[in-house]
């Protein structure tokens, strides 16, 4: 009997550890950044770290922005990649570590706007789950690239490549019919849970404005590893200004050239003449 209370014991322990092992284990880190961005385990007590490219973030904590913030995370798992758009408030609920033991991303987006490059392809089992929730809606992505955006009380999903399904979100837990939305459509989850039918993005300028902005700022080759505007004014006025001066260098090089030679025919006449 004792033997058996020592071994639960022992057991006891050493899941504990192991899960405050994994709550300290990253689960990604920051792949670039621009503007105000914070990340945090307690929405309440925000980091006083700044945010750096190349940061670690865990399972559990909340990334926000401001109206010029926007950050990319890419994930341990599968190399997915998340944008976070500008004046958004998001938690990563849950993320994993071991791709083939405990699969499974969870999100959760209270305002604003994201793009995520779901790279796994995941079955749907069990934990194998890539899911964003909103507060009346929960997206379940199986290998594609989508944009979830909540404005108004209402939430969006909108699918570049591959298909999602969508369904109403009640007392946290998935209620009703799903939907299933494919390339090129978009779904959109009321206030008060209802669910809209497939349609095209080419057919809501707003919502094609928002899902254009979030692509060509997914794709951006921009500079956008400072701390906050203020700070990253200099330093890309100063890039600007490189890139000009290596395009015209290689205009001005055949001038340069043929202004030397010019110095070297009146600073040596007579060679010139023996030529």
């Amino acid at each position: 009997m004792k033997t058996n209370i020592f071994t639960v014991a022992m057991s006891f322990l050493f899941l504990a550890s192991t899960s405050v092992a994994l709550a300290n284990t990253p689960v990604g880190v920051v792949e670039s950044f621009r503007g105000t961005v914070v990340i945090s385990p307690d929405i309440n007590k925000p980091s006083k770290s700044p945010v750096t490219k190349g940061m670690p973030f865990y399972a559990g904590d909340w990334v926000s922005t401001g109206a010029d913030g926007r950050v990319k995370l890419k994930f341990t798992e599968g190399a997915n990649e998340l944008l976070i758009g500008t004046n958004t408030k998001l938690q990563i609920e849950r993320a994993s570590i071991d791709a083939v033991k405990n699969p499974g991303t969870t999100m959760k987006l209270m305002e604003g706007e994201l793009r995520a490059v779901v790279n796994r392809r995941y079955t749907g089992a069990g934990t194998e789950v890539f899911l964003v929730k909103t507060a009346n809606a929960v997206c379940g992505i199986r290998g594609t690239i989508v944009s979830a955006i909540v404005k108004g009380g209402q939430s969006t999903f909108a699918v570049e490549r591959g298909s999602v399904s969508i369904s109403a979100l009640q007392n946290g837990a998935a209620h009703g019919s799903e939907v299933i939305a494919n390339a090129g459509e978009f779904v959109t989850v009321s206030q008060d849970q209802k669910i809209s039918k497939p349609s095209s993005t080419t057919s809501n300028d707003e919502i094609k404005k928002s899902i254009e902005t979030l692509k060509m700022a997914d794709a951006s080759k921009e500079a956008i590893q400072f701390k906050s505007t203020k700070s990253s004014a200099k330093p890309a006025k100063e890039a600007a200004n490189v890139e000009k001066n290596s395009e015209l260098s290689a205009e001005q090089m055949k001038l340069i050239e043929q202004q030397k030679e010019l110095k070297n025919k009146i600073a040596n006449p007579n060679d010139q003449q023996a030529k």
